[in-house]
């Protein structure tokens, strides 16, 4: 049953790594929160070696670099994921119907005979 489902996925095996990867860069922005607290605490507010200006200059840079990825990188990254997934899935469907429909058009016209579809009384 995979073998089967796997020779309509192959096509795409570029489309689904790529989408793979959009993916994983998605959610590992996310992660970048705890390290720019990190940052924030540890390097620049525990940091008593800079003077109060220099700490709202860092402060300012990481919040600005975090403002940029959240706002800037963030949504067409989930877009493009979003995109690459739906249209491979999409595809890899269309693929599968377009098959079952040529089967069920190259069989004789005794097996529809033969085969009737049957009702159900509900």
């Amino acid at each position: 049953m995979i073998k089967r489902y796997l020779q309509f996925v192959k096509p795409y095996k570029y489309r689904i790594f790529a989408t793979i990867i959009v993916g994983i860069i998605k959610f590992g922005i996310p992660m970048l929160i705890p390290l720019l607290i990190k940052y924030a605490i540890d390097g620049v507010i525990n940091n008593h070696a800079l003077t109060t200006d220099e700490k709202v200059h860092h402060l300012t840079i990481a919040i600005g670099i975090a403002l940029f990825i959240f706002v800037i990188v963030r949504p067409p990254i989930e877009f493009i994921r979003q995109y690459l997934a739906q249209w491979t899935s999409n595809k890899i469907l269309y693929d599968i119907r377009k098959k079952l429909y040529n089967h069920l058009q190259a069989l004789s016209a005794r097996f529809y005979a033969n085969n009737q579809g049957r009702s159900s009384n509900i």
